[in-house]
């Protein structure tokens, strides 16, 4: 996450390049293949797949969460 509250994140080694994902980041939480970002204003969007799969709008109204995989 940038200063300035953008959530970044890379894909590849360690020298692939930072791609942005969203601003208005609060908190960022990978696990796996899925990411989330809580936003400052209290709303959770995951995505999973690939960086450039689709948001899905979860929740509003959060003040943390957990990605972690349970099997």
């Amino acid at each position: 996450m940038t200063t300035a509250g953008v959530a970044t994140v890379k894909e590849g080694d360690l020298y692939a390049g930072w791609v942005n994902q969203l601003g208005g980041a609060a908190d960022v939480e990978l696990s796996g293949n899925r990411l989330g970002v809580l936003r400052t204003d209290g709303s959770l969007a995951v995505k999973e797949g690939d960086l450039y799969a689709t948001w899905t709008e979860q929740a509003n109204g959060v003040s943390q969460f957990d990605l972690t995989h349970r099997f």
